[in-house]
C-alpha cells in the first residue's frame, strides 16, 4: 500500500511566509535565465507548434531524462497557451512590468 503524503502544518500563509522571506543565490542561473523566457514569449504575437516544443524544453530540457512531447493535441494546447498569453499580457500593461 503506498503511503500518502499529508501537509498538516502547511497552509497558505506559511507558504506566504516562506517566499516572502526567499532570497535565491546568485549562481541560480535558472532565475537569472526566466526573464528571457518571458521575453521570448512576450514578443510572440501568436504561440505556434514550433513556440510550444521550444518552450517545452526551456522548462524541462535540463532534466535528465530527454523530454518526450505527445502532439494529439496541440490545437488545444496552443488555444490554451495562446488565452492565457493574451489575457497575461493585459495584467502586464496594467503593471507596466518589464523583464
Amino acid at each position: 500500500m503506498r503511503k500518502q503524503l499529508t501537509l498538516r502544518h502547511m497552509n497558505a500563509e506559511k507558504i506566504r511566509q516562506d517566499a516572502q522571506g526567499f532570497t535565491p543565490g546568485k549562481d541560480h542561473s535558472y532565475l537569472e535565465s526566466y526573464p528571457h523566457f518571458i521575453t521570448y514569449f512576450k514578443e510572440i504575437p501568436e504561440i505556434e507548434t514550433k513556440h510550444l516544443v521550444i518552450g517545452s524544453h526551456f522548462v524541462y530540457g535540463w532534466m535528465p531524462r530527454v523530454l518526450t512531447l505527445k502532439r494529439s493535441g496541440d490545437k488545444q494546447v496552443l488555444d490554451l497557451f495562446n488565452k492565457a498569453k493574451r489575457k497575461g499580457e493585459k495584467r502586464l500593461e496594467k503593471t507596466n512590468w518589464k523583464p
